[in-house]
Formats: structure tokens, sequence, C-alpha cells
């Protein structure tokens, strides 16, 4: 497509028109080459132009068209960004916590619980190792994977496989040990 069309401009033509076709620019109007990829458009060649050199520009750009519609299928995209919708993007699996003066990384396998004392909330891992966490139990409950962790009252969060043995004491009261 040119620009400078003999009933006006092709951009007065996208305001009318949502084009959803790629385009490839043939003009001789340089000023215009930013506004076009505005548009679905896949290269801006210019002319006046050599017929070689005109048509090896041409050459490349539908070689481009063909790279970009071949690589683009459209399924596996949509399946992905399905993925990417169902999947929840806040969801952590490794925490940075304080021990001492140090910092470690703490992977979600490798935590029993959280728990929460007084204005402190703390990572108890695997390996008895207890741990400050910069965070609230009432926000990190949001950040957790809903499958394995459980809150099981106002100041503890448990990882499923932390449980050992749960017993019934009535039908109000469980006693679950970790």
């Amino acid at each position: 497509m040119d620009i400078d069309l003999g009933d006006g401009k092709s951009f007065e033509m996208f305001q009318e028109v949502e084009i959803l076709t790629p385009i490839i620019f043939i003009t001789a109007y340089d000023e215009h080459a930013m506004k076009v990829f505005n548009y679905f458009t896949i290269d801006y060649i210019l002319k006046p132009f050599e017929v070689s050199r005109g048509i090896e520009e041409l050459h490349v750009a539908l070689q481009k068209f063909k790279t970009i519609r071949t690589s683009f299928v459209i399924l596996p995209t949509l399946q992905s960004i399905a993925v990417l919708e169902n999947s929840p993007s806040d969801i952590m699996y490794r925490f940075l916590v304080t021990n001492g003066n140090k910092l470690r990384s703490v992977e979600e396998h490798e935590i029993d619980y959280f728990f929460a004392s007084g204005k402190h909330l703390f990572i108890k891992t695997k390996d008895e190792l207890t741990c400050i966490y910069d965070d609230t139990i009432k926000d990190i409950i949001n950040k957790l994977d809903e499958t394995i962790f459980f809150k099981i009252n106002r100041k503890f969060i448990v990882h499923i496989d932390a449980i050992t043995e749960i017993i019934k004491h009535s039908s109000q009261k469980i006693e679950i040990h970790l």
C-alpha cells in the first residue's frame, strides 16, 4: 500500500475501517515511517528505487511476513495465554527469610508452617529452623498455593505435608500434630 493514494492518504482509510491484514508500505514519504507501525505493518519500503533493489526489498518483506505467519501458530499461543490467565501469578514458591543477621532463601516445599507471634511472622522449616519473614499472616495466606497450605487458625498456616496426625476430640475441636 502507498501512503498517498489518488483520493487521499491511506491513514484516512484506517480511521474508517479496521485493517486486519498485514501491510507492506511502498511509498516516497519517509516522514510517515514511525506512524505506519501503529497499524498491522510488516515493512516500509521507500521509493524511488531501482527495480532490482525494490524487488529484493519486497522479497525480504514477504519473507518476513511468511516467517511471522508460520512461527505464530495460534492454538499453542492461545493455550499458553489460557494457562497464564488460569494460574495465579501472585503465588509465591520461594521466601527470603531472616535468620539472625543472615538472609536465606526457603522454598515452599521446605516449609512446615507459618506462625504469627506478636507483630512478627515466622516460618518453621522441615529442618527445624525458625526464621522471621517480613509479612503478615493476613497477607501471606493470599500468596500461598491453597492446595498445599491452609490456615488452621488466626495464627497458623500449615503445609499439608507437615501434618502427621489429626485427632478428633469433639465435633468442634481437633488436634493437629506436625
